[in-house]
């Protein structure tokens, strides 16, 4: 498959996110780089297989996780005035758990710290910490989830 076939595919996978051109031509090339760097496009240049669907599914992969990183960063900019405003002892558990759970999370590593401010404070994606820690997606997966299970933990043995 040509260059000009392979980016006019592109274009069309995208199609339906209804995202602005300029994020379009920075996904295709992203994507686009990536599948070169991969392991898959050496693969499929020994083969007689398209990498057109290949393609088309890192894309759509792509697609979804900016649109679910723009729904994160909307959330978080719009929740607080979007919400509405509990009564006053409700507010007051609420920053009593906010305190437990700032507590809890300084008492872990400082890597820990890094990977839940990663994930759930500046909403990275789990292949971006991996790339910037120079680990698998699956450990960073399996990380996170064993410390979500101890601190979740902790919060139930702490009195409040």
């Amino acid at each position: 498959m040509n260059a000009r076939k392979l980016r006019k595919m592109s274009y069309f996978a995208l199609r339906s996110f209804h995202l602005p051109a300029d994020d379009v031509e920075d996904l295709v090339q992203e994507v686009l780089l990536r599948f070169m760097d991969s392991s898959a496009a050496r693969r499929m240049a020994g083969e007689a297989h398209s990498p057109g669907p290949y393609i088309a599914r890192m894309l759509r992969n792509a697609a979804l996780d900016l649109l679910r990183k723009r729904e994160r960063q909307q959330r978080l900019a719009f929740a607080p005035e979007a919400a509405v405003v509990p009564d006053e002892v409700e507010r007051l558990n609420d920053q009593i758990d906010m305190h437990r759970m700032v507590a809890v999370i300084r008492e872990l590593s400082p890597e820990d710290q890094e990977l839940i401010r990663l994930r759930f404070l500046e909403g990275r994606t789990l292949s971006e910490i991996a790339e910037r820690h120079g680990i698998a997606v699956s450990t960073v997966f399996s990380r996170l989830r064993q410390i979500l299970v101890s601190i979740r933990g902790k919060l139930d043995k702490s009195p409040g």
